[in-house]
């Protein structure tokens, strides 16, 4: 048995009655990707916000859930209610040592828990406990619309946001940052001079709660963001709504239910309090405040042999050429047009002499590729500037930093052709793969932030 007392231990009960759940359709469209018959582990299980659902769909669908929890506080929550479903089984175990048996599940499902897990140590057991050549992961992340206001200022560099995610002075300091949540009308009602009072005693709630818990409001957005880079290759993402109508006693509860909130005993639970209250007194309209939550996905089949028989990562040949190599053409199409769903994918940069193609080998098979050119668009404002596109790795070879060493190669030689600044255009699943990489995403984005260009300074 593996037990530990986690950050949200003392908080189980806060917890389920207060952390929003899933959409049905949500859950449907995880279902989908799963067969029929087969077996799930819900990692990280918490107290089954997720595992219930899933387990009512496998009843439907003859499918066993294998609902593992370190902490012992969430773990009494969770059996209690999967104790009405008799396709789950509650395990103690933690991400890295889940204590399921070699070879028993089929799909691994995260919810809200992926940012907690070690990443080599989380996909070895991923590895170990998956009964076939690859496995699906599925990370789930409620998204908060107070997340998406507060992490604007922390990722974008606005003031009065802090680098961790939490907002710094006013809550209007939220709103410089693009949130566009409607004032209480009780504010509007009150006179200038009560409303200033009101301000200054949100002002000082907020200074007076810990960096921690400000932070931890405004993190899941990012949470997934980084997640889906950083566990997943090449994810499929997909976005439900799922509006929360908090009251007043209903959001304390929430608030209450967060890792780095205090429990009521502890000191620092005044402020943490007043900090609450004042979110809510800025942002309730008749006494409700509400929340354009959405549900976020991440899936991807995995491969459970990571090398598939060949050498380690060491044996990564990079070769370049001066036009699309056939075989980087089957990458792309594999990757951009059946997975990504990209048309068109090929265009006047494949030809010869426009870009430098580079195609990584292993083993003598071509298993990933990317190409770079300079940038004309901007050879006049920013000289030196070259794009680095198409950068895929085949499904079955991820996992194993081909994309990393295709990216640093393609900077080296953009470096040694006097490049001083590499860009790279992605979509939003993918910013974090490359600001883990020293990219940082520029004002050039688009469609609602899906779409961007980041950029690196090589030198």
């Amino acid at each position: 048995m593996t037990s530990q007392n986690t950050l949200f231990h003392g908080k189980a009960r806060v917890y389920a009655d207060a952390r929003p759940g899933y959409p049905d359709a949500a859950i449907a469209y995880i279902g989908s990707l799963i067969p029929d018959g087969s077996v799930i582990a819900d990692i990280g299980a918490g107290t089954g916000k997720c595992t219930v659902p899933i387990a009512r769909y496998g009843l439907d669908h003859h499918c066993d859930v294998r609902a593992v929890e370190p902490d012992a506080d969430m773990r009494g929550v969770l059996l209690d209610a999967t104790c009405p479903y008799a396709n789950v089984a509650v395990a103690a175990g933690t991400a890295e040592h889940t204590t399921l048996p070699d070879r028993s599940v089929d799909a691994i499902v995260c919810a809200q828990a992926l940012h907690w897990f070690d990443h080599d140590a989380f996909l070895a057991e991923c590895r170990r406990i998956s009964r076939g050549d690859r496995f699906l992961l599925v990370s789930i992340y409620n998204s908060t619309s107070f997340d998406s206001a507060m992490m604007r200022g922390a990722d974008r560099g606005v003031p009065g946001a802090t680098s961790d995610g939490g907002a710094a002075g006013s809550i209007d300091a939220t709103r410089a940052a693009g949130d566009s949540a409607p004032q209480s009308s009780e504010a509007i009602a009150v006179s200038p001079g009560a409303a200033d009072a009101r301000v200054a005693q949100s002002s000082a709630a907020l200074a007076a709660v810990s960096p921690e818990d400000a932070a931890d409001i405004g993190v899941s957005a990012r949470h997934f963001r980084e997640t889906a880079a950083e566990f997943f290759d090449h994810p499929t993402i997909r976005r439900f709504p799922n509006p929360i109508r908090y009251t007043r006693d209903t959001w304390r509860t929430y608030m209450d239910s967060h890792s780095h909130s205090p429990l009521p005993d502890d000191p620092a639970y005044p402020a943490h309090r007043a900090w609450v209250d004042a979110i809510f007194d800025e942002r309730a309209v008749d006494g409700i405040m509400i929340d354009d939550n959405v549900t976020m996905i991440a899936s991807e089949l995995l491969p459970a042999i990571p090398e598939r028989g060949r050498g380690d990562d060491a044996a990564v040949v990079i070769r370049t050429y001066d036009a699309m190599p056939s075989a980087a053409r089957e990458i792309r199409e594999r990757v951009f047009v059946r997975e990504r769903k990209w048309r068109p994918e090929f265009d006047g940069w494949d030809e010869l002499g426009h870009a430098t193609h580079l195609l990584a080998f292993d083993g003598g098979q071509a298993v990933g590729t990317c190409r770079f050119y300079a940038d004309p668009d901007h050879a006049d404002s920013q000289p030196g500037r070259y794009v680095i596109a198409r950068l895929a790795v085949l499904p079955d070879e991820r996992g194993r930093r081909i994309g990393s060493a295709l990216l640093s190669e393609a900077e080296r030689r953009i470096a040694l052709a006097g490049g001083t600044l590499a860009a790279v255009h992605a979509e939003d699943d993918r910013y974090a793969f490359y600001e883990r990489r020293g990219y940082q995403l520029t004002d050039d984005i688009y469609e609602g932030g899906r779409h961007g260009w980041l950029i690196k300074r090589l030198r």
